[in-house]
Parts: C-alpha cells; structure tokens; sequence
C-alpha cells in the first residue's frame, strides 16, 4: 500500500486538509528499499497520509474487536479482556485509552460470541457416547439422539 502510494501519489483531497495534519504528534518506521527511494521518492501526499491513518486505524481496531471479543469468549471480564489487550500489544493508555477502546468495541462489537464452555462440553459429551456406542455400552441410536439434541 505503501508503495503504491509513492508511485502513484492522490492529490485528489490535498486542499481539504490543514497544512498540519496531525493533531497528535507519533511517529512510525517505514523501510523502504533504495532503488524505490531512488525511484518514487519518499514523501506522501496529505491525501495519502489520511489514507494510510485511516487504514491502519482501521486494522488495529478489528485486531481490537477480534482480541477482546477472543478473551470475554473465555470468560474474562471486559476491563480484563481489555487491559489484557493493551499490555499484549503495548498499547499504553495515553496512545488509546481504556474507555475508548471500552466504548469502540460496545459500538461494532459482533454479537455472534462462541461460548467455549458450551463448546468444550459438547465436545466431551460426543466423545464420551461415541466411545461408550464403539464399547457396545450404548446403542447408535442414543449417539444419534444426542446429536439432535445439540444442533
């Protein structure tokens, strides 16, 4: 993405944006190679610098979603799963605060969670019947009913 931004610069949005663009000041380590130095030079046009916030910005929130909504699926509670989250990927409080990780993931949260207990008895139980029914303790036709029973 990178790349194709040197080589193919969007001016498009330029005279939207401010002459400074960030309010925060952070930096980040972009390696390029020298031959595209050379080549494409190494400065974003202000269009492409949104660009590449936003999809960043984009990518670290589904990351987010996705860790969070992982651990709360364990069983661990919200400010757990979330200060879990943020020690896991360095993510210090003053760079994206609690409450408003908090406050994105309640916003876009997917409400399809996996109950892993659920999952895990269910697991256990189809094991055990399939390895009673293989003994002869038990007939297919109970394994078969059991499996109605949690579909």
């Amino acid at each position: 993405m990178f790349k194709r931004m040197l080589k193919k610069p969007n001016f498009e949005k330029d005279h939207m944006y401010r002459k400074e663009l960030c309010l925060h000041i952070h930096m980040i380590e972009i390696v390029i190679s020298e031959r595209d130095f050379y080549r494409h030079g190494w400065e974003l046009s202000k269009t492409d610098i949104v660009s590449f916030g936003k999809h960043f910005e984009k990518n670290a929130k589904w990351l987010m979603r996705t860790v969070v909504s992982t651990y709360i699926s364990f069983g661990i509670p919200i400010n757990i799963a979330i200060n879990k989250f943020q020690t896991r990927f360095q993510l210090e409080e003053e760079y994206w605060p609690f409450d408003s990780i908090k406050k994105d993931f309640f916003r876009f949260k997917v409400n399809n969670e996996i109950d892993f207990n659920q999952y895990a008895y269910q697991h256990l139980e189809k094991l055990i019947l399939l390895n009673m029914s293989n003994a002869g303790a038990i007939t297919t036709h109970i394994l078969k009913n059991h499996e109605k029973i949690w579909v």
